[in-house]
């Protein structure tokens, strides 16, 4: 048996050495697990999926293509690129795992629309992933990029890409958008233990960042150098020295960031014209640090910071319906605060401030119009129309909570917390008689909930529960409005799926539209009050080509009720068309047109609407 087992092996080897170079390559691509490991230069040029490692370098050489890892290994020396791509479209890398040369993957030389999935690139010199000059609208999601020595995801003059569920830790820095970057997404991505920053944007305008999980870098975002009108919002940011850094940057909108236990500040605005909403920021050493001028602070909660709001020069900056609570020193100015306003005329009033909202501290509200009669004075400044009470500009309804909760049956076994603040542990006692069932269940969130964005958080203690049937409803003495529901039955459990998050608006504004021809990634974007709210089509759409498409989008955080409102669809790249646009305001139209517009880069490139 031996013999003839060896007899078969030499003719095959007989066989492939006769044949062509090429013939040689691919036969050893395509050699099972058990043989060795192939080397040099491998070149695709079709679908391909790996049945071994490989020592060397892979290069893409044709479009709308597949190279699938299937597992395994491409090892470099330290030098050039483990995959590129240059001047490629169409093309997915998966399934790789990428390690030791000086970048993992490269997408340069203008290639588009292009998808790194699902890969693990770690131990290169310069970056995990590099996106180059020209290349748009391509995706980077659901990898793990760690240990590489100067960037986990590095993209330069580019536009229009998306970085989303990437696993990005312990490189030299996390994400860089390095000079015009513009229109890109990053969203839902863990960038954690960066040695540097952990997402940074230089030069860079119109970008989205959101619901990251960002911890223990130098910084947690940075914006730098002129990068305006970008989008930060719904992020966790914490255990950075710096949480949230804006630096030189002009016109960006925080909106519902979780920002807490940081060494240094919070947020630190460097820059003017930047506008924080809707923010947690607590356990920091500053919670907001202000050197610019007219910033504009609304509807945060500042708490147990050393220093609430740190000025370092007057600023000229507006700051109203904020909850400072427990912070040992509330505002801090290094220089006299001339020119800070932190209250408007009626109605609108102040802030709420927690060490001034009894009268044994001076607060005394005779008129029961929920303002203090006098004002709240601290070094440097003080609040002229001070709130009585936490969210007190949102008195006008009660706002609550219904759903139907199963098996809660232990006692605190479900937390339940709105914008990350505990409302309620239920059930409060042992409830045998819920076991296996379905409970009815009410409570006032009123006081935990901020103009515009909020979430709603159920999360698991102990055990396993069921939560479904939620309503959040607003009511006054004349109606009740509806905010949100949600029927879906979710499943929580120690273990797995632990908590569920729901987000919801307290003035739901939603924008309407017919789009036409939105068939290339990030191709228009929609400005509300010269914020960017959208980039559309969020990906590659040919179903899209020269037909409309209906949209409907929520605008409420951007939304300034009372005030005039434009809504702008700026054209990024070739062209487009918008008609049918409406806005609704909790179900009512309050705005319409139906004129067909086109947009064209060349030509118009933006159409305005506005509202007064």
């Amino acid at each position: 048996m031996n013999k003839v087992h060896i007899s078969i092996s030499v003719t095959v080897i007989s066989i492939i050495v006769a044949a062509t170079l090429l013939i040689l390559s691919i036969a050893a691509f395509n050699l099972p697990a058990a043989q060795a490991a192939t080397t040099g230069t491998l070149t695709i040029t079709s679908n391909t999926v790996l049945t071994e490692d490989h020592y060397g370098n892979i290069i893409i050489a044709a479009d709308n293509i597949t190279l699938d890892g299937n597992g395994y290994t491409v090892t470099g020396n330290n030098s050039g690129v483990g995959v590129s791509l240059s001047e490629r479209t169409g093309v997915t890398v998966k399934n790789l795992k990428i390690k030791n040369f000086a970048t993992g993957v490269s997408v340069g030389g203008y290639s588009n629309n292009n998808d790194i999935i699902g890969n693990t690139i770690t131990n290169n010199e310069w970056n995990g992933i590099g996106v180059g000059v020209g290349s748009r609208n391509n995706t980077i999601a659901s990898n793990t990029i760690r240990n590489n020595l100067q960037y986990g995801i590095y993209l330069h003059i580019t536009s229009g890409n998306t970085v989303t569920g990437n696993i990005i830790s312990n490189n030299g820095n996390g994400v860089f958008l390095d000079t015009a970057c513009d229109s890109t997404t990053v969203t839902g991505n863990t960038i954690i233990n960066n040695g540097g920053r952990g997402l940074w944007l230089t030069i860079s305008k119109g970008n989205t960042i959101t619901s990251n999980t960002i911890s223990n870098n130098t910084d947690g975002i940075l914006l730098t150098s002129s990068s305006n009108h970008n989008t930060v919002t719904g992020n966790a940011v914490s255990d950075n020295d710096y949480g949230i850094y804006i630096f030189s940057s002009e016109n960006n909108t925080l909106t519902s960031n979780s920002v807490s236990n940081n060494n240094r500040d919070g947020i630190r605005i460097w820059s003017s014209n930047n506008s924080l909403k809707g923010n947690v920021v607590s356990n920091n050493n500053i919670g907001i640090l202000i050197q610019g001028s007219n910033n504009t602070l609304t509807d945060n909660n500042i708490s147990n910071n050393n220093y609430g709001v740190w000025f370092l020069f007057p600023s000229y900056s507006k700051i109203y319906h904020n909850n400072f609570i427990s912070n040992p020193t509330q505002v801090y100015f290094e220089d006299r605060g001339l020119g800070d306003l932190f209250n408007l005329p009626l109605p609108i009033g102040g802030n709420y401030w927690s060490n001034y909202d009894t009268p044994a501290e001076g607060c005394i509200d005779t008129n029961n119009n929920g303002f203090c009669d006098a004002p709240y004075v601290f070094s440097g400044g003080n609040d002229s129309l001070p709130w009585t009470r936490m969210n007190g500009w949102l008195k006008s309804g009660v706002i609550t909570l219904t759903f139907q909760g199963y098996d809660y049956d232990n006692q605190d076994e479900v937390s339940i917390l709105v914008n990350n603040q505990q409302v309620a542990v239920l059930p409060t006692t042992y409830s045998p008689h819920n076991n296996n069932l379905f409970a009815n269940y009410a409570l006032d969130i009123s006081e935990y909930v901020v103009a515009g964005m909020n979430t709603l958080t159920f999360k698991q203690n102990i055990y396993s529960s069921g939560v479904r049937n939620l309503v959040i409803e607003n009511s006054s003495t004349a109606t009740t409005t509806t905010l949100y529901s949600n029927s879906t039955n979710y499943n929580l459990w120690i273990g797995g799926r632990e908590s569920v998050t729901y987000s919801f608006s307290t003035s739901p504004f939603t924008l309407a539209f017919q789009g036409y021809d939105y068939n290339n990634r990030g191709e228009v974007s929609i400005l509300v009050n010269d914020q960017v709210a959208y980039t559309l089509p969020t990906s590659y759409s040919p179903h899209n080509v020269k037909t409309y498409a209906s949209y409907t989008l929520d605008i409420s955080k951007y939304i300034v009720p009372g005030n005039s409102n434009t809504i702008t669809f700026r054209q990024n790249m070739y062209s487009s068309a918008v008609k049918d646009v409406q806005v609704t305001h909790l179900g009512s139209i309050i705005y319409s047109n139906s004129t067909r517009y086109s947009i064209w880069i060349g030509g118009r490139e933006s159409v305005t609407y506005t509202r007064d």
